[in-house]
């Protein structure tokens, strides 16, 4: 069973630092890691809905935890530096 996730950015932007690297050395993490959404919906789960049974939260994030595909539109790379 295929699961669809659709992410929209309101300004067009997205900041992400991949994993084990430094924000200074201008990586971009695009298309975003599955593991970073994962993570998110469970802090929502946390934070918006803590109602919800783990075991629920469990079956959902089994169906979402299979290898992903992507269909992500055009990217560039861009990375600024700001001194205070």
């Amino acid at each position: 069973m295929a699961t669809t996730i659709a992410i929209r950015f309101p300004l067009g932007r997205y900041h992400a630092t991949p994993w084990d690297r430094s924000v200074n050395e201008g990586s971009v993490e695009w298309p975003p890691s599955p593991w970073r959404l994962l993570r998110a919906l469970v802090a929502t789960w946390y934070t918006r809905w803590p109602d919800l049974p783990a075991q629920v939260l469990d079956g959902i994030l089994g169906a979402l935890g299979g290898p992903p595909s992507y269909l992500a539109p055009s990217a560039q790379s861009a990375h600024t530096r700001h001194y205070l």
